[in-house]
C-alpha cells in the first residue's frame, strides 16, 4: 500500500489531517493496516493505492470512525478524533463517501440532498450552491437516486458529503464499477475540490 499526493499548500504548513501509527481492524487483536502514518496538507489530493486485501478501505474507514482503532492516533486540524463516532464527523469537518450504498436509491436526488445539511439555517443557499457545482444533479432533481448512471450516483454521494462544508473528504474507491469515462470524471471532480480548499483522501 502506497500513498501519493499533490498539494497547493506549502510543505511547512501544518497538516489538516494527520494519522500516526494507526492500527485497526474488525477484531481488536487482528489489525489489518498496521503502523500507518500519513499527513494530509490543506487543499491537497492524496491517493492511497494498492492491491485488493492490502487494507486500504479498512484504513479509510478507521479514520472515519467506522472500523475500531486498536492503536495510533488521528488528528484533524490538531484535534484528536481517534475513534470518532460517524454521526459526529460532519460537525468536526470530516466527510466520508463509502464505496457502495452511499445514496438512498429509493428517494429522489432532491430528497437525498435535502437530507444532507444538518443545519436549517442557510440550507436553501447551500443546496443552491451544490446544484450549481453539480449541474447534472440539478437536471435530475425529481429522479430516483437509483436511476442515474453510476458516475452521477457518485456525484450525488460527493455532493451530500460536501453539504456541511468539510475540511477533509474521504472517498473509498470512488471509481469502482464505473466506466473509464465516468471514473475519469469522478477523479477530475476530486481534483477540482482541492481548489476550494477541501483536502481529499481517496483509496483506489
Amino acid at each position: 500500500m502506497t500513498a501519493s499526493a499533490t498539494s497547493s499548500a506549502t510543505a511547512a504548513a501544518a497538516p489538516v489531517l494527520e494519522v500516526a501509527g494507526l492500527e485497526a481492524g474488525y477484531a481488536r487483536d487482528l489489525p489489518i493496516p498496521q503502523a500507518i502514518s500519513l499527513r494530509l496538507a490543506r487543499g491537497s489530493l492524496t491517493a492511497i493505492i494498492g492491491p485488493n486485501g492490502a487494507g486500504k478501505s479498512t484504513l479509510i474507514k478507521a479514520i472515519a470512525g467506522v472500523v475500531p482503532v486498536s492503536a495510533g492516533r488521528v488528528t484533524l486540524a490538531g484535534r484528536d478524533i481517534t475513534g470518532i463516532r460517524p454521526d459526529r464527523m460532519g460537525p468536526m469537518g470530516l466527510a466520508y463517501v463509502p464505496q457502495t450504498d452511499n445514496v438512498f436509491q429509493t428517494l429522489t436526488v432532491a430528497e437525498n440532498l435535502a437530507l444532507a445539511p444538518r443545519r436549517t439555517a442557510g440550507r436553501a443557499a447551500r443546496l443552491a450552491e451544490l446544484y450549481a457545482l453539480f449541474p447534472p444533479l440539478a437536471a435530475k432533481k425529481a429522479d430516483r437516486a437509483g436511476s442515474p448512471s453510476g458516475g452521477q450516483r457518485q456525484m450525488l454521494a460527493v455532493a451530500m458529503a460536501l453539504a456541511q462544508r468539510p475540511a477533509v473528504l474521504l472517498m473509498d474507491e470512488p471509481s469502482a464499477g464505473l466506466s473509464p469515462k465516468a471514473a475519469g470524471a469522478v477523479l477530475d471532480l476530486a481534483r477540482s475540490l482541492t481548489g476550494q480548499g477541501v483536502s481529499v483522501l481517496l483509496v483506489e
